[in-house]
């Protein structure tokens, strides 16, 4: 089964908790990490938890994918979703 967690952060979260917050979800075995990256405009995706041989967690994979793109959501491959509808428009 695959677990999905979509966490919002405020600025300053995300610099200082970003990372702790990684290692806590691979840890607890979500399998699928999303962050919606309001300040740069795109979505991040964490996949594929791992624990190194210091006893650390951490994902393998991370995905960015902009805002002009969809993303299947895990789980539900039929689905998927358009990130235009999500992020504001760039001028």
């Amino acid at each position: 089964m695959t677990n999905v967690t979509v966490k919002r952060f405020t600025l300053s979260e995300y610099h200082h908790l970003g990372e702790r917050k990684l290692s806590i979800y691979a840890e607890d075995g979500i399998s699928n990490y999303w962050i919606f990256n309001l300040i740069d405009n795109w979505l991040e995706v964490y996949s594929e938890s791992y624990r190194d041989s210091q006893g650390k967690f951490g994902y393998r994979l991370k995905r960015i994918v902009f805002p002009n793109e969809s993303v299947v959501i895990p789980s539900f491959p039929d689905l998927s979703l358009d990130l235009s509808g999500v992020f504001p428009m760039q001028n």
